[in-house]
């Protein structure tokens, strides 16, 4: 599979910089699943 849909370029030494609605702040939650002997 030669052909890939998406820019894999990034933004290097230059990440963007977002301004967020009256500056609020951005939350993240991560969520890790575990599950045993999933049959």
């Amino acid at each position: 599979m030669s052909d890939y849909p998406r820019d894999l370029i990034g933004y290097g030494a230059n990440p963007p910089h977002p301004q967020w609605p009256g500056n609020a702040r951005l939350a993240v939650q991560f969520v890790l699943n575990y599950e045993e002997g999933g049959e």
